[in-house]
């Protein structure tokens, strides 16, 4: 029973570890989408500004 369990140990790690990368690239590409989303606002934003700036 002994050896089994440690023979158990290493993949119930191995999981583990993959399941929290997964979770941290799931995570990462997330953020770079808001980001994408919020900067693009801001550009968008400041170029209608740009754009009305002038007609004023």
């Amino acid at each position: 029973v002994s050896e089994r369990y440690i023979l158990h140990v290493p993949s119930y790690q191995k999981a583990e570890t993959f399941s929290l990368f997964v979770a941290a690239l799931v995570g990462f590409l997330i953020a770079m989408v808001i980001m994408c989303i919020y900067t693009n606002r801001i550009y968008v934003r400041s170029q209608i500004e740009m754009l009305k700036g002038p007609r004023r």
